[in-house]
Order: C-alpha cells, then structure tokens, then sequence
C-alpha cells in the first residue's frame, strides 16, 4: 500500500525530486506479419489508393493477433518480462495499464490492471490506468510516476503495461503516415535504478486538435504542417533543460510513423541520420503508445550505440499531445555488461 508522507503538501525542493529509472522491459509482438499490400487488398479499394504514399512514409510490415484480445496481449508482455527475470511479483507496488485505443478496456467493474495482478500473483500491488492521452500515453504515466514517487517514499516498484488491438482492419492506418500493429510492451520503473535514468519530461497539449482523427480537414492539414516542427521543440527542449549538445545524444527514440517528419526533425536537431532508430517504421509498424520505449530497449541492447549512454524519447498523439524525454546512462542489456559502474 502506498503511504504518503506525513509532513503534508509543501513546495517542491529540488533535492527531494526522486531519481528513478527503468530496471527492466519487454516488448511483445504476435508472430503473424503481414505486408501493408495485404492489409490493402482487404480494408479494400480506399486502402490500395494511399499504399504509394504509405510506402513513401516508410511503411512495409505489420503485426497481428487474431487469437487475442488486448487481455491476453497485456498478459504476453508481463510474461516476457517475467520470464526474462524482469521482475520479482511480490515486489511492485503499482501496476499502470496505459492504452491509446478507446477499445482496449475491459468492460467495469473489470479492469487490466486487477487481472495482471491476480494472475501473476503482483499481491502487494495496486493498480491504475492511463486514458484519453492515446500515443503519450506512457510518456504521461512516467511523468505521474515522478510525482507519486516524490509523494510516497515508499513507493519503490511500478510496473507499467501499454497494450492496443486493432477492431477492422479498414481502422488499421492513421491516414497515410502510420500502419498499426497490435502488441504489448512492460516496463519496470525502479526508484534509484542507476541505469536508464529518467530526466528532463516535457508537454505540450495543442487543445484545437482535441477530436483526434475527426479533427476537421483543415486542422488535419495544420497538424501535419507543423507536426516536425513541434516534435523539434519538445526534443530541443529536453536537450536544452538537460544541458547537452548534439554530440552528448546517443538516438532518437520516436513512434514507428511518420519517417519524412523524423528526418526532418533531426536535420532541426543538428543529429545526423543514424542517430534516428527509424528501422521498426517499416520493420514492425506502429505499436500505439509502446513504440518509443519498445525501440529504446532494442536500440540501447546493442553495445555499439551506447556512447554518452544519453537519449531522447518522443511520443505524440492526433489529439494535439506532444512529449519527450531525456534517458541517461542508458543500457538494457545485460547488466553485467554495461558500459556504465552501477
């Protein structure tokens, strides 16, 4: 049970801010791949007509479950973890569901989070879900973690899982800049974790785009004209507030969509192209809000892209949600092998 302090709210201290980071992650996919040609000959003949533009946003493949509900893909992320030796059940204390779909809830008084805990025996644990900030949402539960962290002193563990389906596949792209994946992703949250240390959380909510996808055409049309340029001003702003220069960023971690906007972004960054772990756009498509962290456990496992260990997550979403944020000593390899002394 968490239990806060008995001192009463009082002015924030900077040295009381609490250090924390990411002990551990999983990332799950199903093992059925389809090529975004295939999704297009059966959403039908609106599909076939933006597949020239798709391609040219860099998209190629997607992954689909059609023997599980968001449940069971909540259910294969936690179990990756756990069978990777990510976590120890009886250890958390909190579980946060995060979702971007309206659909992926289970009807009340159900809830994913109780059905985590129950199964997988999370017996000291309480449990919460993040709604209505679609792709940012983990992004959102990390920055709620810091103040509950700051609250609670003895809030220690928190188990975060991000999970989304797609219901039709007429429904599977976000215009011609994304394909949809189905898959899950669980990430541990430690308190004083001396790897992957979360920093600088930035956040910009754009209130005129709060329709999503059925925002009017011509918000539509602005949205994507400034999109790079809001992207670069969340990613700058981390770099800024957490003192580093191109040269101290190791990548660029963003959603699985929208490649031209990326690229362009890091030119405003000073970044060259390399630094952009792109690759899963195409290669495994766009996984809601698990995209950013599930490409920053694959990108910062390999030893040859950690240099400052510095990193930079983006997440952003059609409702006119934009954030990032600043990973340091970043490392999700096995621990004995970091390039970083604990």
């Amino acid at each position: 049970m968490l239990r806060p302090d008995t001192n009463g709210l009082k002015p924030v201290d900077p040295s009381e801010i609490p250090q924390f980071g990411i002990a551990a992650g999983a990332s799950y996919l199903p093992p059925i791949r389809k090529r975004i040609d295939e999704w297009a000959a059966e959403a039908g003949p609106a599909a076939r007509q933006l597949l020239p533009s798709m391609v040219a946003f860099g998209m190629a493949n997607y992954h689909v479950a059609p023997d599980l509900d968001v449940e069971g893909l909540s259910c294969a992320g936690v179990q990756k973890l756990l069978d990777a030796g990510g976590f120890a059940p009886g250890d958390i204390d909190l579980v946060i569901f995060c979702h971007a779909g309206t659909m992926s809830t289970m009807a009340a008084p159900a809830s994913i989070p109780a059905v985590l805990m129950k199964r997988f025996g999370m017996r000291n644990a309480i449990g919460y879900s993040i709604s209505q900030q679609n792709c940012a949402s983990i992004v959102c539960a990390i920055r709620l973690i810091r103040t509950l962290m700051w609250r609670h002193r003895t809030l220690e563990n928190v188990l975060i899982v991000g999970a989304d389906k797609v219901f039709g596949e007429p429904f599977r792209n976000v215009g011609a800049y994304a394909i949809q994946s189905d898959g899950a992703l669980a990430l541990l949250i430690r308190r004083n974790n001396p790897l992957n240390r979360i920093g600088r959380i930035v956040y910009s909510i754009d209130s005129r785009y709060y329709r999503g996808t059925a925002k009017s055409a011509e918000l539509g049309k602005r949205y994507v004209l400034r999109y790079p340029l809001l992207a670069h001003q969340m990613m700058a702003q981390v770099m800024d507030e957490s003192g580093w220069q191109a040269e101290d960023v190791d990548a660029v971690l963003p959603m699985n969509a929208n490649l031209s906007a990326f690229q362009r972004v890091m030119e405003l960054l000073g970044l060259p192209p390399h630094k952009l772990h792109s690759r899963n756009i195409g290669e495994v498509g766009h996984v809601f809000c698990c995209d950013p962290f599930a490409n920053f456990l694959q990108r910062f496992a390999e030893p040859d892209a950690v240099g400052t260990g510095n990193a930079v997550v983006f997440a952003s979403a059609t409702s006119g949600i934009f954030c990032a944020l600043g990973i340091s000593r970043s490392w999700t390899g096995a621990t004995e092998s970091s390039p970083f002394s604990s």
